[in-house]
């Protein structure tokens, strides 16, 4: 995972310690344009530490401004004794000021009040998004099982063993699923290399890292590397998107799954307005949906222990063809199928009937029958 890292923070001569010691050998005020580029280059990596670390953009925003008023204004005072090693100043920077930030509200506002038109001498990079609708139409290209995975893994941003404990699998499965590692290592590779650059995160190292997988030391590791490495920032980017990306494509309605029934707790917890419909074996149930829902949910009582495999098998009143959905995840120890509905598209169907049948290879362990009002 962290295999050459060691040398990623030591490559001479660093362009961020050049432009470290240009602010610091001017008088105060005189180098902005180092102070710009200087800017560019850690702002986005202050701010993914952030991200990482805060699980939250506007407290990542906050660091990232924050860290960049300190860096800037001791430069130009010359409290930094080592410029050329400005990358490792600002990490300690990073995690002092995130330690306050969790036990109190950042204590930024004199620092911006006094510094705070430093902020305006340059603009970053706008961060990557990836369109909710195509991100939406990969997962539903996707077997049952690896999109459930990829949205309880996505969407919370939980670890292989989370998701793993309440979808019936093992952690190495999970991580088997989720997205494509060799593609993307190998993208990271060349990224490297077109910057001159011979150390580099592993894909599966970087992807623990954002999920919280990560031992105390390693996390620090890759910390540090981030703050010196724009081609691994840049993957790790692409990753923070690709979970944007879920969860507004769920908050639209376009993804259907299954869930873990703790899955669905969070989307409440988070403030999802969730209408669900509980359908005992062989019964009806007469559901709907209403305007201000965000969240639509059919739970199937069933006897999973000590099944591997279940499948679901359903049909509606518009389409007489039978659809089998083979290999659902589900939480044995809940003794219930959670499906998640595609929102979106419930809303344009007319009254219809649906029939679920759920199996365990050939026999049937369950019907059930849902009834839509518009």
């Amino acid at each position: 995972m962290l295999h050459g890292m060691e040398d990623a923070s030591t490559l001479t001569p660093s362009p961020e310690g050049e432009l470290a010691g240009c602010i610091a050998a001017s008088s105060p005020g005189q180098a902005l344009e180092a102070e710009a580029r200087l800017y560019r280059l850690l702002a986005p990596r202050v701010r993914r530490y952030g991200l990482r670390h805060l699980r939250d953009a506007d407290a990542a925003s906050d660091l990232m401004q924050h860290v960049m008023v300190l860096v800037i204004e001791r430069l130009r005072s010359g409290d930094v004794r080592e410029p050329q090693r400005i990358v490792s100043f600002v990490l300690g920077a990073c995690r002092m000021t995130v330690l306050e930030m969790r036990s109190r509200q950042a204590r930024r506002e004199a620092l911006l009040e006094q510094h705070g038109e430093l902020l305006a001498i340059a603009d970053i990079a706008v961060e990557p998004r990836h369109d909710h609708e195509r991100v939406a139409a990969c997962l539903e290209r996707l077997s049952e099982r690896e999109r459930s995975v990829i949205l309880m893994s996505f969407y919370e941003e939980r670890p292989a063993e989370d998701v793993a404990g309440t979808l019936g699998l093992s952690p190495g499965n999970v991580r088997v699923i989720r997205p494509p590692r060799h593609r993307a290592a190998a993208r990271l590779r060349r990224r490297g290399e077109e910057r001159g650059m011979s150390a580099h995160l592993e894909f599966d190292g970087l992807l623990a890292y954002w999920l919280g997988e990560t031992d105390e030391a390693s996390t620090s590791a890759i910390d540090e590397h981030l703050l010196g490495c724009d081609a691994c920032g840049a993957q790790l980017d692409e990753l923070i998107a690709l979970a944007r990306g879920v969860r507004e494509a769920l908050a639209a309605g376009l993804i259907g799954a299954f869930v873990a029934p703790a899955f669905v707790a969070a989307l409440a917890q988070r403030g999802a307005k969730v209408r669900e419909y509980r359908v005992p074996p062989g019964a009806s149930v007469a559901c709907g949906v209403a305007p201000g829902d965000d969240v639509l949910v059919a739970r199937y009582p069933a006897r999973l222990e000590g099944l591997q495999r279940v499948d679901a098998v359903v049909q509606t009143s518009l389409d007489a063809a039978e659809r089998r959905l083979e290999d659902i995840p589900f939480d044995a120890a809940s003794g219930e199928v959670v499906w998640l509905a595609r929102l979106a598209l419930v809303r344009t169907l007319p009254a219809h009937r649906i029939h679920v049948r759920l199996l365990a290879g050939e026999r049937v362990i369950g019907r059930y029958t849902l009834d839509h009002s518009v």
